[in-house]
């Protein structure tokens, strides 16, 4: 959709223009600068992720100067529709320009302490930092509805807090223009069965994880897949299941994460240190593979996005990839998401027969 649409939409439903990134005044609150959600993005999220119900409360969590009520009220759907903004001033024009629709209600309020319990669809587009996420996660698996509730999380930074809790499952998305987020909902094992029931099955999901020992298999099997068949991995010999206990060992605790679509692991990473001395601790080494017939569907920025989020946890504010020069997809992935060219070690190695350098790529975070 174009700009002149994109302008259209916002005054026929909202009364002004927008879509211009925004500098917030409560910082200290733990808000971030933010922007509107693209309206082709908010297309997909509602038509491809997280499609309305009837019976739905939607939330819009941050809801700014209303970009997702607009579209939200574009199509015409009678759902109830509650936005929550923390900037009082913000808060109160939205809800002057939003007055004459009966079913939408916009709330002055801390997200994380005010959820409405109706709520069944929650939108949030990463306006907050990672504490308050860490909130917002446990106030959310507090809610009476768990059967019902899903949380679109748009520019999903802050992961870490749904990814480290079992009791939420992680499902990735990409947009057609290759923005990222994530579905995420309660794990299956919170709700009781009856009698004659089966498990609830969605087949196609994929769930983020923390590694556990059960995983050893899958993942070697995985990584052995790019020691035959690229440079992605340096070995030129695969590596037996046992391997899988080392690489736990190396990875900075808690940080290995598996991603699993129908029960099969098909994506994994992890932090590792840079260097022992201490006075590094603020660096840290990114990996992933991902299985061959799962890769270009967005898993790979979505693993990133949780290693970020554990970085940062961690007190790390300094990624580093090394790659091989042979690797050009890889180089691609990182400079696309963030991470600068620091230079190549020529010549350092040499596998199948033809010789390799390590380009070193660097993330600040």
């Amino acid at each position: 959709m174009g700009r002149s649409k994109d302008m259209a939409r916002d005054l026929r439903w909202g009364g002004r223009v927008l879509g211009k990134p925004r500098k917030t005044r409560l910082a200290h609150k733990g808000a971030y600068n933010t922007e509107d959600t693209p309206y082709h993005v908010l297309e997909h999220v509602f038509t491809h992720v997280a499609p309305i119900a009837e019976n739905d409360v939607i939330v819009d969590i941050g809801c700014g100067w209303g970009r997702v009520i607009n579209y939200l009220l574009s199509l015409g759907a009678p759902n109830r529709v509650i936005g929550l903004e923390l900037d009082p001033e913000v808060a109160a024009d939205t809800a002057a320009r939003l007055a004459p629709h009966a079913n939408v209600s916009i709330v002055c309020a801390d997200a994380s302490a005010a959820l409405p319990e109706d709520g069944t669809l929650f939108y949030l587009y990463n306006p907050f930092a990672e504490f308050v996420v860490r909130r917002l996660s446990a106030r959310l698996m507090a809610l009476p509805h768990l059967d019902r509730l899903r949380v679109v999380y748009y520019n999903s930074l802050h992961l870490e807090p749904f990814v480290k809790d079992p009791d939420w499952r992680i499902e990735p998305f990409q947009t057609p223009r290759g923005r990222v987020g994530a579905l995420i909902r309660p794990a299956r094992h919170l709700f009781s069965m009856n009698e004659g029931e089966t498990e609830m099955k969605h087949s196609g999901e994929i769930v983020l994880r923390p590694a556990d020992a059960q995983d050893g298999p899958a993942v070697m099997a995985i990584f052995n897949h790019y020691v035959a068949n690229s440079f992605a991995a340096y070995p030129e010999t695969p590596h037996p299941p046992q391997a899988f206990e080392h690489l736990l060992n190396i990875c900075l605790d808690g940080s290995f994460v598996v991603a699993e679509e129908d029960g099969q692991v098909i994506g994994l990473g992890f932090l590792t240190p840079f260097l022992p001395a201490e006075t590094l601790r603020r660096t840290a080494q990114v990996t992933y593979f991902i299985a061959p017939e799962h890769t270009g569907k967005g898993l790979g920025r979505l693993l990133l996005q949780s290693l970020v989020a554990s970085a940062r946890q961690r007190g790390v504010d300094t990624l580093l990839a090394h790659v091989s020069s042979l690797n050009q997809g890889s180089i691609r992935f990182h400079q696309q998401n963030g991470f600068e060219r620091r230079g190549e070690l020529q010549r350092v190695g040499r596998k199948h027969g033809q010789d390799f350098g390590v380009v070193y790529l660097q993330k600040f975070i």
